[in-house]
């Protein structure tokens, strides 16, 4: 008779360890990667005139808008949802100024700014991007539903086509043979007027010899 199979507590423990770990990983690696792509959008802004990093998640940035000096990013945050925005990622972020003063100050440079500190990970780039890079359209998937309704739609419309296929050629031929026969009234009417013009000149003429010889 076999044997059951018995797993030691260490193990079960070491296990347990081992997959604990394994997801810090993952989660510490999803948040590099958005850290990364958090440096270059900082980089890239409109008003960045300077923007280097100088320490452990904190940065030097000198903005023509508000701002110069560090800042430091406090949290990272990442979520995930079934709207719109799949997953986004927040960064909680520290400045040298009070938030009131720049507020007070450079209220729009600055909320404008702030905008750029949450990010939404686009699927079709593979990457985070800012609100105004994001393309809603291209990450929002066709449901099944949609695309049967879709299809469906296209196949009406083309056995319609097919069904009225004969009537429209029938109406064609109408068409020109109405076509031709206009063009061949407006001959016979020409030729008609020719005759009557004819046959008025040769009566005044009858009339005039008639004239004459009286």
């Amino acid at each position: 008779m076999a044997k059951p199979l018995t797993t030691s507590p260490l193990k079960t423990i070491a296990l347990i360890m081992l997959l604990f770990f394994s997801s810090f990983a993952v989660a510490q690696t999803e948040e590099e990667i958005a850290l990364k792509h958090w440096e270059l959008v900082q980089k890239n802004y409109p008003q960045s005139v300077e923007f280097r990093k100088i320490g452990d998640r904190e940065y030097y940035l000198e903005n023509e808008g508000f701002y110069s000096g560090s800042v430091k990013i406090q949290n990272i945050i990442i979520e995930e949802s079934s709207g719109i925005y799949k997953k986004t990622v927040d960064f909680v972020v520290k400045l040298e100024t009070d938030e009131k003063t720049l507020y007070k100050e450079h209220g729009q440079s600055y909320s404008r700014w702030q905008g750029s500190n949450r990010l939404i990970y686009d699927e079709t780039q593979k990457r985070w991007v800012r609100y105004k890079d994001y393309d809603i359209s291209a990450n929002r998937p066709y449901s099944k539903k949609a695309c049967s309704k879709k299809q469906r739609l296209k196949t009406l419309w083309e056995k319609l086509l097919v069904a009225a296929f004969p009537l429209i050629l029938i109406v064609l031929i109408f068409f020109v043979f109405l076509r031709t026969t206009y063009k061949d009234g407006k001959s016979i009417n020409e030729r008609l007027l020719d005759s009557n013009l004819e046959i008025a000149n040769e009566l005044k003429r009858i009339a005039d010899q008639l004239e004459k010889d009286r």
